[in-house]
């Protein structure tokens, strides 16, 4: 497999680092400080990992590496930026970047990592694509191995929930039940809280570990018709089923604590003593696709950081006077 990584910077500094750094590593290295070359040296010679800044000289970095996986749907994106609010993370995740780095990247180690992730991630899935086209005329054994990697292929490899598209799709499919069954859903966004502090004082290695155990945590504290994501980086996402706002406020609320009293490592050291999250709780409305219905969920759990943190807040949109009640009583808002 082609193992070579392009780095896209305009920021003529950290390029000249970063192609140190790789090259000290072993790895063969293509670098552009313009979207306009990169794209030119990708259509000569595609790269299976791209290291791209979100804001280039020439063009917005998201928008090239949209354009790049239109072309390239297997590569690998790794995201730098300087933007250390979460909105740059949150964009470039959802985008379908494998990893987010925050400049100034913190030691070369920390990038070597990162591309090293990712190459092993584009050689596994290079590996998958030639062993389904060796089994092609064995359908037997072609039918089980396809079995093994959908079931891969929908889980979170660290957390073993599902993943983005997994949850995704469910969400689609879960909107269209509850609306033919005249069911109710709601969705809940949980964002562990301080998550940077915790990787920065403790390591990746143990925070990694807590996002482990908060995997476990959601998987134990809800029904088995419910389904459960990892989102990406630190955020989770539940869809509950035939449940109503309230429920998804008492269901999320749980979490919470479940996460708040869990002896996690050096939690003592985190703001209040805890490791913590917040929570975000939206429930589908009649007029509501996938998009709205993430958008006041998100809403729900961006409100929940910006009022302190460790505490679950509801959409309230469209809510009537007994639900706001109730809600008040949950401390849902």
């Amino acid at each position: 497999m082609n193992r070579r990584i392009l780095i896209v910077d305009s920021d003529t500094v950290f390029r000249a680092r970063a192609v140190k750094a790789l090259a000290s590593a072993g790895h063969p290295l293509a670098h552009s400080a313009t979207a306009a070359d990169a794209l030119k040296i990708l259509r000569e010679h595609p790269c299976p990992v791209v290291v791209c800044d979100g804001g280039l000289d020439d063009r917005d970095g998201f928008d090239l590496m949209r354009e790049i996986l239109r072309e390239w749907p297997a590569t690998q994106l790794i995201v730098t930026s300087a933007d250390h609010g979460p909105g740059a993370a949150r964009q470039a995740i959802r985008l379908g970047a494998v990893d987010y780095l925050a400049k100034p990247v913190e030691g070369a180690n920390t990038l070597i990592d990162a591309v090293q992730d990712a190459l092993t991630r584009a050689s596994v899935l290079a590996r998958k694509d030639a062993l389904i086209s060796r089994l092609s005329s064995e359908n037997e054994e072609l039918e089980r191995v396809n079995y093994v990697f959908r079931r891969l292929a929908t889980r979170d490899g660290l957390t073993t929930l599902h993943n983005r598209l997994y949850f995704n799709e469910s969400l689609t499919s879960g909107i269209e039940r509850a609306r033919r069954k005249g069911h109710e859903l709601v969705l809940i966004f949980i964002d562990v809280d301080h998550f940077k502090l915790y990787n920065d004082t403790f390591g990746h290695q143990h925070g990694d570990l807590l996002l482990k155990q908060l995997g476990k945590l959601i998987r134990s504290s809800i029904r088995d018709s419910d389904v459960a994501a990892r989102w990406g980086g630190e955020e989770f996402a539940v869809l509950a089923s035939e449940t109503t706002l309230t429920g998804g406020v008492g269901l999320a609320e749980k979490l919470r604590t479940c996460l708040e009293s869990f002896p996690f490592h050096g939690a003592e050291a985190m703001p209040g003593g805890c490791v913590t999250a917040s929570a975000g709780v939206a429930a589908l409305h009649t007029d509501d696709n996938e998009r709205e219905l993430v958008h006041r969920a998100d809403r729900a759990l961006y409100q929940a950081k910006a009022t302190g943190r460790n505490r679950v807040v509801a959409d309230e949109a469209g809510c009537g006077e007994d639900t706001r009640k109730m809600l008040a009583s949950l401390g849902g808002f």
